[in-house]
């Protein structure tokens, strides 16, 4: 699936998380966790948005190629292009924490 939606990256500083930081110290503790509506879960690291450690881009969708998601994927998606396996894209995200 490829969607539009933002970058994770762009998300996480949006609201506060120090990403234009070198990151050290408390900073590399930081974790994501993404779930959804069944209580799948995924957890990131969180240098896994920073583009200092790897050039992977992680995107949360609401559309793909210009409609809205259906029901069985949205309202919203994590999608990580590149992935080998897609264990890590997640439909249906319901909440998205920062640890």
């Amino acid at each position: 699936m490829e969607g539009n939606g933002v970058r994770m990256r762009a998300l996480l500083a949006k609201i506060g998380v120090p990403m234009d930081e070198k990151p050290r110290g408390k900073a590399m503790e930081l974790t994501v966790l993404v779930r959804v509506f069944d209580g799948y879960a995924v957890v990131f690291a969180i240098t896994q948005f920073d583009e200092r450690f790897t050039d992977r881009l992680i995107y949360l969708v609401d559309h793909e190629d210009a409609h809205s998601l259906d029901p069985k994927t949205g309202p919203l998606a994590l999608i990580i292009p590149g992935d080998k396996a897609p264990a890590r894209w997640v439909r249906r995200v319901t909440s998205i924490e920062v640890r």
